[in-house]
């Protein structure tokens, strides 16, 4: 279906993956200015390119989003040039299965979240200064990922950053409404992207740039608050989300890591019954269980025949405090 087009845009993260994919999309449907960033100046020059070549204007900028004065100046030269009336801050990175490498986890904070930050605030004040009627719309599309419906052990910076920028949208949303701002929070699944060729591990519903393009800008165009796709994996990451913690963490540990994690530690000495009897004891009013059986006072040791609790009647007592001793900690 084609969708009414948007006059002039402003796309980051768009020299690969869904930012290239959708500001290919806003050309091919019409917008007539089409200004985008990135941080490698051959992508950006490659997709500066193609974006003339489907008849726009496009204007490419070497940039980093997560340094805020560059973004927000960036976005006031877009707007001057011509104003904007779609925003969309879709640049990302993660960590790679570099999750216990604090750089690496600082800089997708610093780009998944302060770069949308960094995008967005300035978008809301070039709209609240208005614009007139060169402004088409004001619409501001903000991408997260279905990670954001619950955290991700192979990926916890990666589904943490996305949360937070998909909690933020929806609320900037109610907010915003009132004046005639439109947000639009975009959950994608496995989409090709240079994220995604980074992966080793499955990537069900997989879908190609183009088509969740396609879908994205239906879904800004027509004003919706969250666009989540596909619904398969929508459902499915609900349901995770909505399940009891300790199911979905038993689900989460048949899931394979990405290559570069770190190996997930297994059970050591710490984790084994004595030493968890030596943590119980710790705690006032419990003692670790006595041998079962009838005691033989003469050679000092049990008849371990009778498990009885009448032949082990200190463990009854003591199956008896334990709980409460529990529950009192």
């Amino acid at each position: 279906m084609k969708h009414p087009p948007f006059v002039n845009v402003a796309v980051t993260g768009a020299t690969s993956g869904i930012g290239r994919a959708v500001a290919a999309r806003l050309a091919a449907l019409g917008a007539q200015n089409v200004f985008f960033c990135g941080r490698d100046p051959e992508r950006v020059a490659e997709t500066e390119e193609e974006l003339r070549g489907l008849g726009t204007k496009a204007r490419g900028a070497r940039l980093d989003v997560a340094d805020a004065a560059a973004a927000r100046a960036w976005l006031e030269d877009c707007d001057r040039a011509a104003p904007l009336d779609l925003v969309f801050a879709n640049a990302g990175v993660s960590a790679g299965g570099r999750e216990d490498d604090e750089a690496a986890v600082r800089r997708v904070f610093g780009v998944d979240v302060g770069g949308v930050l960094n995008t967005v605030l300035p978008a809301i004040d070039l709209y609240r200064r208005g614009g007139g009627p060169a402004r088409a719309a004001r619409r501001i599309a903000i991408t997260s990922s279905m990670t954001a419906y619950h955290g991700m052990p192979q990926c916890p910076a990666y589904s943490a950053a996305k949360a937070c920028v998909k909690a933020w949208g929806a609320g900037l949303r109610g907010r915003l409404r009132r004046e005639g701002i439109v947000v639009t929070v975009v959950c994608p699944g496995f989409v090709r992207s240079r994220i995604t060729d980074a992966n080793t591990c499955p990537m069900p519903f997989f879908l190609e740039a183009p088509r969740a393009a396609s879908a994205i800008c239906g879904g800004i165009a027509r004003g919706r608050g969250l666009v989540a796709f596909p619904l398969p994996m929508r459902l499915a990451c609900w349901l995770l989300g909505a399940l009891p913690e300790r199911v979905s963490e038993r689900l989460f540990r048949l899931l394979p890591e990405k290559d570069g994690a770190s190996p997930r530690p297994r059970r050591t000495d710490a984790h084994s019954r004595d030493a968890m009897q030596e943590k119980m004891a710790e705690r006032e009013g419990f003692e670790p269980p006595v041998p079962c059986g009838t005691p033989d006072f003469e050679s000092g040791t049990f008849d371990h025949s009778d498990t009885s609790p009448r032949g082990c009647p200190r463990n009854a007592e003591l199956r008896q405090a334990a709980p409460t001793a529990v529950l009192d900690k």
